[in-house]
């Protein structure tokens, strides 16, 4: 029967998933007939107290993939951070490498009047090949020049990085903060119907005492029945009664009244002649 039931509701458009939640409650309530409009409101209730459990057990899904959003904005702030501080590196080392190439061009300068400048050589005769000596190493400009020419061309790049993850940071942000608000909601309205549940659960429950009361839950046929007998009863002895007091002739209550005793008037006279 159940298994026509199911089959039956598949055939009219209910969806498999109501399918399912159908043969959950029919398992649980076996012998429940499930025919549309007729469906028995305590059958209903059980289904929406299936769709809660149901729901209990997605909770920790969903407070999973928000937990899982917060951790990635949270790498991707570190991510972003860290490129920040690489390209504010690379810029300081672009102003140190300026530097030496600024003192460079000056040692060049004071070199050609015949003016020595401290840790800066000049060499090579008429080419004129600057030597820097930093701590302690001698670079010849040339290099420093490549390497502040690599070193810009990290930079841009840092600079782009940047702001693509600044970019990406926002979009998981505003991602992270959309899920939290819809877990919010979810957990609102789930603990609304909850309580919804429990009402009208209460409701139905009330209804169907409330049926029973007024159909009489105990069998009283047998106690109506009986109090009408007593009545006939009881107004067949009021009949008889009244007749029998009709009956009744006063002259033969008078005849039948017993004789006064004698004594008692002697007795009496007695007592009044010795008060006299």
């Amino acid at each position: 029967m159940a298994m026509a039931v199911l089959v039956a509701l598949s055939m009219v458009g209910v969806s498999a998933t109501e399918v399912g939640e159908y043969t959950v409650v029919l398992a649980r309530r076996a012998g429940a007939a499930v025919f549309g409009k007729g469906v028995k409101p305590e059958l209903e209730i059980d289904r929406l107290e299936l769709l809660l459990a149901k729901m209990a057990s997605q909770l920790g899904q969903h407070q999973r993939t928000v937990a899982q959003a917060k951790v990635e904005l949270e790498d991707a702030e570190e991510a972003r951070e860290k490129a920040v501080a690489s390209r504010q590196k690379l810029k300081g080392d672009l102003q140190k490498l300026r530097t030496l190439l600024a003192d460079s061009d000056a040692a060049e300068g004071e070199a050609a009047n015949g003016v020595m400048v401290t840790g800066v050589t000049i060499s090579g005769g008429r080419s004129k090949v600057c030597v820097l000596k930093v701590n302690g190493r001698t670079i010849a400009t040339d290099k420093v020049r490549k390497a502040m020419s690599d070193k810009l061309a990290s930079y841009k790049h840092s600079v782009q990085q940047c702001e693509t993850l600044e970019r990406a940071l926002e979009e998981r942000r505003l991602a992270s903060e959309k899920l939290e608000e819809r877990l919010a909601d979810w957990q609102s309205k789930r603990v609304e119907l909850a309580q919804r549940v429990a009402t009208l659960k209460l409701r139905r429950q009330t209804q169907v005492l409330q049926s029973r009361t007024d159909t009489s839950l105990f069998d009283d046929a047998d106690l109506a029945r009986a109090t009408a007998i007593a009545d006939t009863v009881e107004r067949e002895l009021r009949v008889v009664e009244t007749q029998q007091a009709m009956q009744a002739d006063p002259i033969d209550e008078w005849v039948n009244e017993p004789a006064l005793d004698a004594s008692v008037d002697e007795e009496v006279e007695k007592i009044l002649k010795d008060a006299v």
